[in-house]
């Protein structure tokens, strides 16, 4: 931020850069008025370029709020920096993704192709294949589960795997 100290109705010649030395300097000389750009202190104002005079103390609230905002987003913009050497970066974090749109396209109509055979098993046969292929259940547990033998689940499994790879 850009200022013109005031004393007494005379202006400082030349614009000053706003420092939090210089502004704790200002606070032992309590100027009159400080003169500042509006876009300054309103970044969306429609006005921009004109000049405002604040009082010194109304400008020094608010030049409080300007610097810990400044602060802030210092300190936000320091938290999203890597400051790892490239040796440090895995090489799985440094992979780029160039697959192109069409592949995106051709993945997301397999999903839709596969729910729609996934919908067409039977009650039984859907269940017993979400159950092993969603929930990671092994083929015993499912049977357990359901109390029916192992080889019933495998052969409803392998049936439901059928349908699918035929819809497909």
């Amino acid at each position: 931020m850009l200022i013109k100290i005031v004393y007494s109705d005379r202006e400082s010649e030349d614009w000053i850069a706003l420092t939090k030395k210089l502004h704790s300097l200002l606070l032992a000389e309590k100027p009159d008025e400080v003169v500042v750009h509006i876009e300054d202190l309103y970044p969306d104002s429609p006005e921009e370029g004109t000049l405002i005079r604040l009082t010194f103390d109304c400008f020094t609230t608010i030049a409080r709020e300007f610097v810990l905002e400044e602060n802030r987003q210092r300190k936000a913009a320091s938290r999203h920096i890597d400051r790892r050497s490239l040796e440090e970066v895995l090489e799985c974090e440094n992979i780029v993704d160039d697959r192109t749109p069409d592949y995106y396209y051709l993945l997301n109509e397999r999903r839709r192709v596969i729910c729609n055979a996934i919908r067409s098993l039977t009650a039984t046969q859907r269940r017993r294949y979400l159950m092993h292929f969603e929930d990671g259940l092994s083929l015993q547990e499912i049977a357990n589960i359901e109390g029916v033998a192992k080889s019933t689940i495998d052969d409803s499994i392998q049936a439901a795997q059928r349908k699918i790879k035929k819809s497909c």
